[in-house]
This record gives structure tokens, C-alpha cells and sequence, in this order.
């Protein structure tokens, strides 16, 4: 504020270009003379969300875990051509039963590859982790051995699996003789054998081993069904032996 000899000067000036009355003229001085509130200050715009990664076809086979090339010769398609139908008939929306039921009906796959392939997607998509799955984690393993399928099979029921595989108290679920051996171990964790024909003397067995409860179990049992698997062999040998 100036002065009280420098302030009438002011408001006098201010009458004689206006005028106003002194009072009406003090009062516009002092409306100019009030600090004019600060703006506030306009926000930072908040940083974009990182999006994730859309995987290159070149990565399928990687994030599905199952080589694009068998995935082909069982199914007749490509990772990619199966990502594009999925994503066409609107499975990104759809629950891992729907997608596993569709793969099934429209494209008339088994309830094997139905889940794989569904598996494989949602990997692919980035709902699930690397051997992760609707239970938990999961590890597969597969073997083709010198027998026949109905041999094989034969080996997966509960008296002659605890030959090779040992004895443990196990949940046995519905299997089907020279198509599928299913039961459950006492971890909780679930185990499916399917079968499959090779030709003449021989016959693969497709192991999945459900309901991991961490992704560091997947190596350790990867590791357990390799040599599981091993022992199984040397035990259909020895049998194929004693009875010659």
C-alpha cells in the first residue's frame, strides 16, 4: 500500500479520468490492488499403460509349449491357423471349458488335443502362464515304446503300475482300457494316460500330470515321469522276456 499523501494523489487522479466519487474511485483502486489467486497448476497427463506384448507367430510354439510341426501333423493346423480361428470364433471371451468344447465339436479333435490346443492358446494370449493351467501348473511327457497298445495299457492298471511306478495310495478315476488310464495321487494332483497306436509292435503313451501347486514342481516331476517312463520300458522288457 502506497503511502496515505501518495494514495489520495492516486484516488484523485483516478476521479478526474473517471469521474467517480472518491469513495467509488478508492474502491476500484483497491479491487486492482488484490492479489489475483493462482491457478492451479494443470496436471502431468498420466503416463500411457504399457500394453503387453503381442506374441509373433514366430513365438507360438514357444509360449504353447508343442512344437508347431506336431501340432500340424495331429491336428492339421498351425499354431498360427489355430490362433486366427480361435480369435475368430470369439474365444478370447470364452472360459477354458468353452474353448476346449468348441475345438472339440467345430473341428472334431480328441479330448487330447482338444486341451492342448486350448492350453496353447491361452498361453499364446497371455492368459496363462507357462505350464500353468485351470488346476495349477502341469507337466506332460511322452514315450513310444516296443509294444503293442494293449500291452501298454495293461501296464498302467493299478496292480501292474505299482511295478514300475511304486506303491502309493492313489484316487482311481474312470479309465478305459487301450485308450486312457486315469487316477489321482495323494498330493491331489491328477495324472491322464493316453494311449496311441504306432504301427505294428508299438504304441506311445502321452502323460499329463495335473494340479501342480508352484512352477518350480514342473522340472522336479518332468525329471520324475523321464525316469518313470525309463523304468517302465525296462519293465515291459524284462516282462516280454519271462514270457518267452
Amino acid at each position: 500500500m502506497p503511502k496515505n499523501k501518495d494514495w489520495k494523489r492516486l484516488v484523485r487522479a483516478r476521479m478526474g479520468k473517471t469521474g467517480k466519487s472518491y469513495t467509488t474511485a478508492r474502491r476500484q483502486l483497491l479491487a486492482k490492488q488484490k492479489p489475483v489467486a493462482a491457478k492451479a497448476p494443470i496436471p502431468a497427463p498420466a503416463p500411457a499403460p504399457t500394453l503387453p506384448t503381442t506374441p509373433k507367430p514366430a513365438d507360438y510354439e514357444r509360449l504353447a509349449g508343442v512344437k508347431d510341426t506336431t501340432v500340424q501333423q495331429k491336428t492339421g493346423c498351425t499354431w498360427r491357423q489355430w490362433v486366427e480361428a480361435l480369435d475368430y470364433a470369439g474365444a478370447a471371451a470364452m472360459t477354458h471349458a468353452q474353448i476346449a468344447r468348441l475345438v472339440a465339436t467345430k473341428w472334431e479333435q480328441s479330448a487330447w488335443w482338444s486341451q492342448t490346443i486350448t492350453v496353447g492358446y491361452e498361453r499364446i494370449r497371455g492368459r496363462r502362464a507357462v505350464h500353468e493351467r485351470s488346476g495349477g501348473f502341469a507337466v506332460t511327457k511322452s514315450r513310444t515304446f516296443a509294444v503293442g497298445i494293449d500291452v501298454l495299457s495293461a501296464a498302467f492298471t493299478p496292480a501292474n503300475r505299482r511295478q514300475w511306478l511304486g506303491d502309493e495310495t492313489v484316487l482311481p478315476r474312470k479309465s478305459i482300457a487301450g485308450k486312457v488310464a486315469r487316477w489321482k495321487r495323494s498330493d491331489g494332483s491328477a495324472v491322464e494316460v493316453h494311449f496311441v497306436a504306432k504301427g505294428a509292435g508299438k504304441a506311445s503313451a502321452a502323460l499329463q500330470h495335473d494340479g501342480l501347486a508352484a512352477k518350480v514342481d514342473v522340472e522336479r516331476w518332468r525329471t520324475f515321469w523321464t525316469e518313470r517312463f525309463a523304468e517302465l520300458a525296462a519293465w515291459l522288457t524284462r516282462s516280454d522276456a519271462d514270457h518267452d
